[in-house]
């Protein structure tokens, strides 16, 4: 054999390595592919089901949107959801602060805490989101000082918003998670986004009605004014 003839047999035989090896990589790139869109396309009754099929059992959950924000809707409560702390229509739409938009849940065992949005039965005055800021301010200015932090202030004012717009709340479950700024701050924050919606909705009505003293002195006459009237008061 000469050497251009065994030049022509080793490229050759590197074309169809290479071909194969392209064929390879396509073929690892569509499964990766598909793989993705399986889980991007992966409904939120089914993600909980298939995470824990003993705690969502079949019919318990369906899938649904509330506030535009996707998620799955206890169907019956069962007597596993209901030792949870579940109720009838809670919408789940994170475990453990990861949304279904990132995929299903990967907190193993019983102590999950899930972030759900519940609606809450009942006629409300629709109100300005300014009247409800001030509002809010009162409640949160007569917790007791060790309530009064920067997260719970954030919920309140969102759960007002929403409560009375769409009528309903964000809550954790099981139920003890509610009093633990730390669990907010782990697994809810930032708040679903239609709750962070309703929350800056709040906020920027109070600040845009809101009249700030224009001087130090004018500061102090309404710091004096306030301090009268009860506030800062421990």
């Amino acid at each position: 054999m000469n050497r251009s003839h065994a030049l022509r047999c080793w490229m050759d035989s590197y074309r169809v390595y290479l071909r194969r090896s392209t064929l390879a990589c396509a073929a690892i790139v569509l499964a990766w592919g598909a793989h993705a869109a399986q889980a991007q396309t992966r409904s939120p009754a089914s993600a909980l089901r298939t995470w824990n099929p003993t705690q969502f059992a079949p019919g318990s959950l369906a899938d649904a949107a509330e506030g535009g924000v996707a998620g799955a809707r206890v169907a019956q409560v069962t007597d596993a959801l209901a030792r949870l702390g579940f109720r009838d229509g809670d919408v789940i739409v994170a475990v453990d602060g990861r949304s279904f938009a990132e995929g299903a849940p990967v907190t193993r065992g019983p102590d999950a805490i899930y972030t759900v949005l519940r609606a809450v039965p009942g006629e409300r005055p629709v109100l300005a989101p300014e009247v409800l800021g001030v509002q809010v301010l009162r409640q949160f200015a007569a917790l007791p000082e060790a309530s009064r932090t920067p997260m719970r202030l954030a919920r309140m004012a969102a759960n007002q918003r929403t409560l009375v717009r769409d009528g309903f709340g964000v809550v954790l479950v099981p139920a003890a998670a509610n009093e633990r700024d730390d669990e907010w701050l782990r697994v809810a924050n930032p708040l679903p986004a239609v709750s962070e919606a309703a929350l800056r909705d709040v906020a920027d009505a109070v600040r845009s009605r809101t009249s700030l003293p224009g001087s130090p002195a004018e500061d102090e006459a309404a710091v004096r004014a306030l301090r009268s009237e009860g506030h800062f008061e421990a």
